[in-house]
C-alpha cells in the first residue's frame, strides 16, 4: 500500500513539474495585464474544533482570489481568469504575464515558481515513501 502512495506521489509530482516547465517554454511572448475582476472562490473544509462525538458544528474555508486579466496581443484583447490563487490582489493593478504567442489565452504569471516547487517536494515525499516502505 504505501508504494502505491510513493508512487502516485512521484507520477503526480512528475506530471505538475513537466507542464509546468513545459508553460514555461512556450508562453515566451510578455505583455502588462490589467486586473479588470477578481473572482473569489470559498474552499470549504469541516472545521475539527467544531466537532463533537462525530457530529460536525460547523464548517470553515478560506476565499481563494483569482484575478481577471485584460491584456493585449497585437491589436486583439484577451480577458483571461488566472488558474493561479492570489494573495492581495485589486482591481486596476498592473501585472506583467508570459502569453503563448500561438494561443494567447495561454499564461502564466511573472515569477510563478509555486507549482515547480510544489511537484518537487511531491516527488521527494512519494520517493521518500517507496525508501521508507
Amino acid at each position: 500500500m504505501e508504494i502505491l502512495l510513493g508512487l502516485v506521489f512521484l507520477i503526480v509530482g512528475i506530471i505538475v513539474v513537466i507542464l509546468s516547465v513545459r508553460q514555461r517554454k512556450v508562453c515566451t511572448g510578455v505583455t502588462m495585464a490589467t486586473v479588470v475582476d477578481v473572482s473569489g472562490e470559498r474552499n470549504y473544509h469541516t472545521n475539527n474544533d467544531y466537532n463533537h462525538n462525530g457530529f460536525s458544528f460547523g464548517t470553515s474555508g478560506e476565499v481563494s482570489l483569482y484575478p481577471v486579466y485584460e491584456y493585449y496581443v497585437g491589436e486583439n484583447k484577451y480577458v483571461r481568469k488566472s488558474n493561479s490563487n492570489k494573495r492581495a490582489v485589486f482591481v486596476g493593478q498592473t501585472v506583467q504575464i508570459h502569453y503563448n504567442p500561438n494561443n494567447p489565452t495561454e499564461i502564466y504569471e511573472g515569477k510563478n515558481i509555486m507549482p515547480i516547487i510544489a511537484g518537487v517536494i511531491a516527488i521527494v515525499i512519494g520517493i521518500i515513501i517507496m525508501i521508507v516502505k
